[in-house]
């Protein structure tokens, strides 16, 4: 595999006007020739957000982004270039920082190839098919391939078909050259058998489902004997479904269990003449189950309004959800602290066991008590000496911070209910205090808890809201990620194919607002990926089709 490398050298001075922050930063390579710079910024606070971030790249271009990743295109990707960073922050904190990022080799390019024997032509003319697999160097391009057969023959063909007239070991070699003066030699040797064979020849190879792992193809690969032709196919795949066929070339043959199995193709021709051929396949196991999830703790003290929503990850439809408490399900709702457990199984049954626990809004196991909220005295009297409280209702205004809460007396049959509002800033568990006025300056106060979930207007970052858009569809080598969020921070990026099997996986310092990604897809295979961006245990999903 080639390999495109830079080395960086951190020997230049930081120079910065306020040694409250500092900048820094990081550069790599990507895939595609880019690259990729991420700078890192300490000794600031949340009030320096957002950041703007002035770049020079050594080579005469520049960019001024508002947040600390950026790539750069180099077109001349040997030396050294000095790449400066300035950061301006939101409180007037400014710092520079300078590196020399040196450009110290670029693989050379490689030739390559691959070849078979065409068996749908009848002997004794069977072709052979050449695929080339070179690989150019980093920013370059093959122009030309030139090909000796060593039987005399030539060709400049990129995938050259071509026909040996007598049997025999031959060594082929491919040459390339690039478009930047590469050049490169690959051979191999050949063994042509008899184009007239006394006898016949079963033969096969199989291709399995890169997406499923579980569904194969096989190919015919036979020879019959002399002049006759090939009649009758029987194939008896051992552990598979269907168990055997008569096809010339059988397809969609699945293995739902992992294993080492025993494939026999058995040919017929024409004169009678019959072969016998067998291999192994080893196949991997199918159950690439997972889920996230997402939950609520009840928001008071022996509510029943937590609720825990199930995103299944890979395996196969249709899904089955048993939880601990009876429900069936993938979401469950109105529930109460305490302890869940999930057992989810897939068509393959598959299985997938989760447990999590929901929380008292006092209790910090569940997550610390993040603020105290107060409001005015209110002058009021109950009536009754209560010998007992709790917070009947909570209902959260997310655009002006306010919940308002009723709050419920008891003694015997006397109850007596206030509502009272207050503006929070905090999600999470909140301790909620209640002051009563009955006159003569008797002053009462009560004290609980509630849990508020996150919304517009929180300060705080325990879940952040995002929202995702991605384009093009179906992407193909390039993938714009778009998505918006309250406030500036780091999410986790993962792509993962239908397997479960992670393709993609990086974390990135986003701004408030509009942010977009690019990635690389060029070595994606067809078919359906997961894309997921998890932000301070949010998690969030969107199905990708390239």
């Amino acid at each position: 595999m080639k390999k495109y490398f830079i080395a960086i050298l951190f020997a230049v001075n930081s120079l910065a006007s306020n040694a409250q922050c500092t900048v820094g930063f990081q550069a790599m390579t990507s895939p595609s020739g880019n690259v990729d710079f991420f700078a890192t910024v300490s000794g600031v606070d949340s009030f320096a957000y957002p950041i703007n971030y002035l770049w020079s790249f050594g080579d005469g271009s520049s960019i001024t982004s508002a947040i600390p990743s950026v790539s750069h295109f180099y077109n001349s990707p040997i030396g050294a270039y000095t790449v400066c960073v300035i950061i301006q922050t939101a409180d007037s904190c400014s710092s520079t920082f300078c590196d020399s990022v040196v450009f110290n080799s670029v693989n050379p390019c490689q030739a390559g190839f691959s070849f078979y024997l065409d068996s749908i032509t009848v002997p004794p003319i069977s072709p052979c098919v050449f695929i080339d697999q070179s690989i150019p160097g980093a920013l370059d391009s093959v122009i030309s391939w030139s090909w000796n057969f060593n039987d005399g023959a030539t060709s400049t063909v990129q995938n050259p078909v071509h026909t040996f007239t007598f049997p025999g070991t031959y060594n082929v070699c491919l040459t390339i050259n690039t478009i930047g003066g590469c050049s490169s030699t690959s051979c191999d040797s050949i063994i042509i058998p008899n184009n007239v064979p006394i006898n016949c020849q079963a033969n096969f190879y199989s291709v399995v489902d890169s997406i499923s792992g579980q569904i194969y193809n096989f190919i015919d690969q036979s020879f019959p004997d002399s002049t006759n032709n090939i009649v009758n196919w029987s194939w008896h795949f051992a552990g598979g479904a269907p168990a055997v066929s008569s096809s010339q070339n059988p397809v969609n043959i699945i293995y739902n269990l992992p294993g080492i199995y025993t494939i026999c193709l058995t040919i017929t021709t024409s004169s009678g003449c019959t072969s016998t051929f067998c291999d192994t396949i080893i196949t991997s196991n199918p159950c690439q189950l997972s889920a996230t999830f997402n939950t609520q703790s009840p928001t008071t003290i022996g509510g029943n309004d937590g609720f825990i929503e199930t995103f299944v990850i890979g395996g196969t439809p249709p899904y089955v959800y048993s939880w601990n408490t009876g429900q069936t399900t993938a979401n469950i709702y109105n529930l109460t602290s305490g302890a869940y457990l999930l057992n989810l199984i897939d068509a393959n049954n598959c299985s997938f066991t989760y447990t999590t626990q929901l929380y008292e809004p006092y209790d910090t196991t569940g997550g610390p008590v993040v603020d105290t909220l107060t409001t005015s005295i209110i002058d009021t009297c109950l009536g009754f000496v209560p010998d007992s409280f709790y917070i009947a209702n909570v209902v959260i205004d997310s655009i002006n911070n306010i919940a308002t809460i009723t709050w419920t007396f008891t003694n015997g049959g006397l109850t007596s209910s206030i509502t009272a509002q207050y503006t929070y800033f905090y999600s999470g568990n909140n301790a909620v205090i209640l002051t009563l006025n009955c006159g003569a300056k008797i002053l009462t106060t009560y004290m609980s808890f509630i849990n508020i979930t996150a919304s517009v207007g929180v300060t705080d970052n325990i879940e952040e809201k995002l929202e995702i858009t991605v384009y093009p569809v179906p992407f193909n080598d390039r993938l714009n990620v778009v998505f918006n969020s309250v406030k500036s921070g780091i999410v986790e990026v993962n792509v993962i194919d239908v397997t479960g099997r992670s393709i993609v996986m990086k974390q990135i310092m986003v701004s408030s607002g509009e942010n977009i990604i690019e990635l690389n897809t060029s070595d994606f295979h067809s078919g359906i990926y997961i894309l997921n961006i998890e932000c301070d245990g949010k998690a969030l999903h969107k199905q990708l089709i390239k």
